[in-house]
């Protein structure tokens, strides 16, 4: 529809801390951008139900029982501001592009080095200390603000000044 404004307007009027997002209970068109600092588990290579596409534990869904789980690569990165801290969960799509591996990639490696904790060292290696913008739909739980991104991207260098100030005083 011609009469609505684009989508860039909703992003270039949603920038916010991460502080103020949390203490606003998030929303639905927000835009954070801050360093990378974390990794949560799970984040590398998972494994998902086939029916459900929940995560497998030693090939049981909690919901269907034994499974031949499906390959998956996330993560679940900690983006900082120096404001606060939010949870960024980024499906295959994006953990591709920030990362630069590859679920296929991945799984090759495996093939040579079977543990795949090697894969979540990799992750970790490319991307803490990075800075990202993010943006899409945020929600705050007992754990603090999370976000589900529509698009994640690298962020110039001055435009993190709170998250930049904590890298060069703490190293």
């Amino acid at each position: 529809d011609d009469s609505l404004p684009p989508a860039a307007v909703h992003w270039s009027s949603s920038r916010h801390s991460i502080a103020r997002c949390e203490a606003e209970g998030g929303g639905e068109w927000v835009e954070l951008a801050g360093r990378v600092v974390g990794l949560l588990p799970p984040s590398g290579l998972l494994y998902r139900c086939p029916e459900c596409r929940r995560l497998t534990h030693q090939g049981i869904c909690r919901t269907h029982g034994p499974v031949a789980g499906r390959p998956d690569l996330a993560a679940r990165l900690v983006l900082d501001d120096g404001t606060g801290a939010a949870t960024v969960n980024l499906d295959r799509s994006a953990t591709e592009s920030a990362s630069g591996l590859t679920l296929d990639g991945c799984l090759e490696r495996l093939r040579s080095e079977p543990d795949p904790s090697g894969i979540e060292e990799r992750l970790w290696e490319r991307l803490i200390g990075t800075r990202w913008t993010v943006r899409g739909s945020a929600y705050v739980d007992d754990f603090g603000l999370s976000v589900r991104p529509e698009s994640i991207g690298p962020t110039p260098r001055d435009e993190v000044p709170a998250a930049d100030e904590l890298a060069r005083r703490f190293g």
